[in-house]
């Protein structure tokens, strides 16, 4: 289906990802993707160090009520990710909606009482987690 589209845009544009035929962009991704998704299933999703330094965080947004809104960067990846069963990528939250980010600034004037007392979900979700651990190493345990 992919490709059928890609053939469809090369007959217009005469050139996709820098292929200009749909052989050569299925060797394209034979090599490039297939070895991407081959090594995460080995290696899985490593972090850009001065060793990695080609390596490029998957950007997100975070939406008004704490979801996730991915970019066009990364959605082979998390394709994999989803496909091998890696419930947790590393990822970079590139903006947040206001709403989410009041959220987030109001469990920060919150003492350890009042975060034990909201809903899992929040106390849970990953773009809260470092408001949860310094109010936990700063006010003690929220369990």
């Amino acid at each position: 289906m992919l490709f059928n589209k890609y053939k469809e845009r090369l007959m217009k544009e005469k050139k996709i990802k820098g292929c200009t035929s749909i052989n050569a962009l299925r060797r394209k991704y034979e090599e490039e993707v297939d070895v991407l998704f081959n090594r995460i299933k080995k290696e899985g999703f490593l972090l850009p160090t001065a060793n990695n330094s080609n390596i490029d965080v998957i950007h997100v947004y975070i939406d008004r009520n704490g979801n996730y809104l991915y970019t066009a960067n990364g959605n082979h990846r998390l394709a994999f990710a989803k496909v091998l069963g890696i419930e947790k990528i590393p990822v970079k939250v590139r903006a947040r909606h206001t709403n989410w980010e009041e959220i987030r600034e109001d469990i920060w004037t919150m003492s350890k009482y009042e975060v034990k007392r909201l809903d899992r979900k929040l106390i849970e979700h990953p773009d809260l987690e470092d408001i949860i651990k310094y109010k936990m190493l700063k006010e003690g345990s929220i369990t």
